[in-house]
């Protein structure tokens, strides 16, 4: 399995992260469409990358009222079955190191298997 590896203090905010992880998973150039999200602090110039943690204990999992977060048994990854998720956002709310990107279609973008592309480039 392919990880992402991240580090805070090199990152320029350029985002072309965002644009090669939407082409890969999305088949198009949009940071709608990407699972890592670049956010901009303006008052202290920082950047922070945001990808999903896959925590042991996914609270995520347990706040969604739909059921459309579950782990993979053979896996081990959070997935998030986008045809489940009725977009209530819930899940959002409840991740403790708020890592759940929200993108403009849903959230992990199309497919039922997004979660794993955030262990995967």
């Amino acid at each position: 399995m392919k990880l992402i590896e991240i580090s805070q203090k090199d990152c320029v905010g350029c985002r072309l992260c965002e644009m090669v992880c939407s082409l890969s998973h999305e088949g198009e150039c949009s940071t709608t469409g990407s699972r890592i999200k670049v956010l901009r602090d303006e008052e202290f110039g920082n950047n922070l990358v945001s990808v999903c943690l896959q925590c042991a204990d996914p609270k995520c999992m347990e706040a969604c009222a739909s059921n459309a977060i579950t782990r993979d048994e053979g896996t081990g990854i959070v997935k998030i079955d986008t045809e489940a998720c009725i977009g209530c956002e819930i899940c959002i709310d409840s991740c403790r190191w708020a890592q759940l990107p929200w993108t403009q279609r849903n959230l992990w973008p199309s497919s039922a298997t997004s979660a794993e592309a955030t262990r995967s480039a």
